[in-house]
């Protein structure tokens, strides 16, 4: 009777931490990262691609192969007056609150999964925004 309510309640338990990310917390990291203009237009560009119909998917190029992700990503544009473009990235994961919790469930993979990402573009309104072809 007590492996069977052991087995229950160890099945309850990886449960909850596959679907609810039972034993974890969030956290947010920030990072700021100056941008640099496209040397391709005359005035300083900031350049994205869109993708599929609406114009709720695109993808933000920054230098050569850098994007924004556009699965896990929320993009925000601000008008702003400063002189530098800038992007600030606020990455959400999941981590375990306790050693104990990360050795449990060590086989799952889920320490340090990515939640969301929240891309911010601070861009001065001396920059166009612009979209180009997909290659």
């Amino acid at each position: 009777m007590i492996s069977v309510l052991i087995f229950l309640v160890s099945l309850i338990t990886i449960i909850e931490n596959d679907s609810a990310h039972f034993g974890m917390q969030t956290r947010t990291i920030t990072s700021t990262t100056r941008i640099s203009a496209s040397p391709k237009f005359k005035k300083p560009t900031l350049t994205y691609v869109k993708l599929g119909q609406s114009n709720k998917s695109k993808v933000y190029i920054l230098n050569g192969s850098k994007h924004t992700d556009p699965e896990y990503g929320t993009i925000k544009i601000n008008r702003t007056s400063d002189k530098q473009t800038t992007l600030v990235t606020k990455k959400e994961e999941w981590f375990y609150q306790s050693q104990l919790n990360k050795i449990l469930f060590c086989w799952s993979n889920n320490n340090h999964q990515l939640k969301h990402l929240y891309y911010t573009f601070n861009v001065p309104t001396s920059w166009n925004i612009t979209q180009i072809a997909r290659h």
